[in-house]
């Protein structure tokens, strides 16, 4: 387990041009979970988290263009049009680098960034659990792991936000595999958007390990300025498997307009600003299915939250968070 905190700053992804529409700033400064500090972000660094290989048009009603290397931070949109998936890991713990590999749900992976690609989003939100070892871990098998799931990945040229996992965070090994291998040294921050409706901070929280120091930045983060709050975390706020218990009384106190986690191995709504939704590969409870979400900002500024099955890439749910 972790100690103290790790701080460093959002790196976009390498990617192709072209894509999504945007205008304005695309600064890539970034707060940190460093007692709320600023810091700036690097542009442009390659790497093997980088996509490639998607093109495809713009988002509607902006101008400019988004690629996995568009900083988001201080990007400005006219409404915001994103995906959300989480869990991918294998069924089984695996600590062989080719077997992991052979193990890994690729398939079922790179199918539903394929469907993600087609509908054109500006970015992607990811709220984790990526690999699955054992202790001890072998970071060998989790960069294996993390490559199979780069082969989705690389099929949306958007820039990839990760929030990380339990299973990325297991004694100190695959967290900087995770690290590298998404150009993302920070287990926790936030970035702001700017739309016409007003601001939109999003606040990625590493629920792997609660402390003092994360938990007061995001009472600060969640009671800023910005008109809307996005929270991306792994375990859902009534999670049983982890300590939520000021966590909650923060969102009690400063309630996110939306709240995107996963963990659970399927798609629930337990309250009217939450979404659960784990089923982008790891091994689904009895009646779920794989699939993907995409969130609209509407009209009215509201988000609306429209849950995909991946094998018919059909609706199976709809709503606007409260």
């Amino acid at each position: 387990m972790r100690s103290g905190l790790l701080w460093v700053w959002l790196v976009p992804l390498a990617g192709c041009v072209g894509g999504a529409n945007v205008t304005g700033s695309t600064s890539a400064g970034i707060t940190t979970g460093d007692s709320g500090s600023s810091t700036d972000g690097a542009t442009g660094n390659s790497g093997s988290g980088g996509a490639s290989g998607s093109t495809g048009g713009g988002a509607s009603g902006t101008t400019g263009t988004i690629n996995a290397n568009t900083p988001l931070d201080g990007l400005t949109l006219d409404a915001l049009h994103f995906a959300v998936l989480g869990d991918c890991r294998p069924a089984t713990d695996q600590n062989n680098a080719a077997q992991a590999a052979a193990a890994y749900p690729t398939a079922i992976i790179k199918k539903i960034f394929g469907q993600i690609a087609a509908r054109d989003p500006q970015f992607a939100l990811f709220s984790g659990d990526v690999v699955y070892t054992y202790n001890p871990p072998d970071s060998s098998s989790a960069a294996a792991q993390i490559d199979q799931f780069l082969q989705g990945r690389n099929l949306l040229d958007r820039p990839f936000v990760p929030a990380l996992g339990n299973h990325e965070d297991t004694d100190g090994i695959n967290l900087p595999v995770w690290k590298q291998k998404f150009n993302q040294p920070l287990v926790y921050y936030g970035f702001t958007i700017h739309t016409p409706h007003g601001d939109v901070r999003f606040t990625v929280a590493d629920d792997t390990y609660w402390n003092d120091q994360q938990l007061d930045w995001i009472d600060s983060e969640l009671s800023s300025s910005a008109r809307y709050h996005i929270l991306l975390k792994h375990q859902p706020s009534d999670s049983r498997d982890n300590d939520e218990t000021r966590f909650k009384s923060i969102i009690s106190q400063h309630r996110p307009t939306l709240i995107l986690t996963g963990h659970s191995h399927t798609y629930d709504r337990p309250h009217t600003n939450e979404l659960v939704l784990g089923t982008a590969g790891a091994p689904l409870v009895q009646g779920a299915q794989y699939g993907y979400a995409m969130v609209d900002q509407l009209a009215s500024g509201d988000f609306q939250v429209t849950v995909y099955s991946s094998s018919s890439n059909a609706v199976i749910h709809q709503w606007t968070a409260q």
